[in-house]
């Protein structure tokens, strides 16, 4: 997914809950894991070629995310939901979720707000992602990197031609955009609900005026045009 979309969800998703300076620090460590760094090596950073290692990854960063805002460490746990969220966020964009659920509800009138976040990856053990190719990192670099796609054919279920990292891959990527909304919005207001007493003071919003408070709606039903108003004065 392109970055300007991770940056989109996940200040919407942690936004409810926690500081503007928290939020950017969770900001910068989804930022991060798109660096070279983080491109080499991590493919469970961007569910890239296996989905097990990666719901793994998700997983252990939601953990270390809730330990370390319990124990008062604001800048680690901030950094720990930003991975977390990069990696839930590139789920809907890099495996064949989005594709699958759409060819499951072929024939019925479908709209990006009816696809439902998948919250066990593993339990649809068809999905798939992208296979790694010889040389295609090179495509991601400006300028260079659409030149070199255009010369050499990279097959058709490498990365390059299957991920719906933006609006350029066509209608499908509305569909991605909303369930990893969704997904992003479930995973802060869980974490939320483990941390909301033990978080610092100074990675939190203030707590809402008690006829603000309503219940978060179940994950399939999470929709973006009836955000509910959490935590916000």
């Amino acid at each position: 997914m392109k970055t300007e979309y991770h940056r989109q969800i996940t200040r919407a998703a942690l936004a409810p809950y926690f500081t503007d300076s928290a939020v950017e620090v969770a900001v910068r460590a989804n930022d991060a894991q798109d660096g070279l760094k983080g491109q080499v090596g991590h493919a469970e950073y961007h569910v890239d070629n296996a989905i097990p290692p990666a719901f793994r990854y998700l997983q252990e960063q939601q953990r270390q995310a809730v330990l370390a805002l319990q124990r008062g460490d604001c800048e680690e746990g901030m950094r720990c939901l930003g991975r977390a969220l990069h990696t839930v966020q590139d789920f809907y964009s890099h495996t064949t979720y989005v594709r699958t659920w759409l060819r499951e509800n072929n024939g019925q009138a479908t709209t990006p707000d009816h696809i439902p976040p998948l919250l066990d990856w593993l339990s649809r053990p068809d999905l798939a992602t992208g296979r790694a190719v010889f040389g295609e990192l090179l495509t991601f670099l400006p300028v260079v990197g659409p030149v070199f796609a255009r010369i050499v054919r990279l097959p058709a279920d490498s990365h390059f031609h299957q991920n719906l990292d933006g609006p350029h891959r066509g209608p499908e990527f509305a569909y991605v955009l909303a369930a990893a909304r969704k997904h992003s919005d479930y995973l802060a207001h869980q974490a939320w609900m483990q941390v909301r007493e033990t978080a610092p003071r100074a990675a939190r919003v203030p707590s809402p005026r008690p006829q603000e408070a309503q219940p978060h709606p179940e994950p399939a039903n999470l929709n973006r045009n009836a955000r509910p108003l959490h935590l916000v004065e």
